[in-house]
């Protein structure tokens, strides 16, 4: 069962592990289970995503992560501020450590340089990119 649950996640790291369950004819905590087991013992290392293939001038497709942990719930606030950016691939409000996840394809050609955002509830400007 677990060179199938390989081959699934193989093909598509997002499916969930109710249609995972689905497809293997076993219960969602059995498929929990696996995929724990195959991260504690390293045949899974990570779960990925691919990006499209960029179609302007790049030859290569380049996204940055950032990981916001906030002290006052702005999730929705920072979404409003990012939502019509060109730059923006994705965005989500997640629960754990992390509060928000945004998703940048970097302007222009060059690649990230530093850019800057208005928080909500402030009138500064903090920049972000990388460190």
């Amino acid at each position: 069962m677990d060179r199938q649950l390989v081959q699934l996640l193989t093909q598509n790291s997002r499916r969930s592990n109710t249609e995972l369950a689905g497809l293997l004819g076993v219960s969602r905590m059995t498929i929990k289970n696996r995929i724990d087991g195959l991260v504690r013992r390293g045949v899974v290392e990570r779960f990925t995503i691919k990006l499209a293939e960029d179609t302007g001038d790049r030859h290569h497709c380049e996204a940055t992560f950032f990981h916001l942990k906030l002290k006052r719930p702005f999730c929705k606030r920072i979404y409003e501020t990012v939502q019509d950016w060109p730059e923006l691939i994705g965005a989500w409000s997640i629960a754990g450590s992390t509060d928000m996840t945004l998703l940048f394809r970097p302007p222009g050609s060059t690649g990230w340089t530093t850019c800057g955002i208005v928080l909500p509830g402030t009138r500064k400007s903090r920049p972000f990119g990388p460190r």
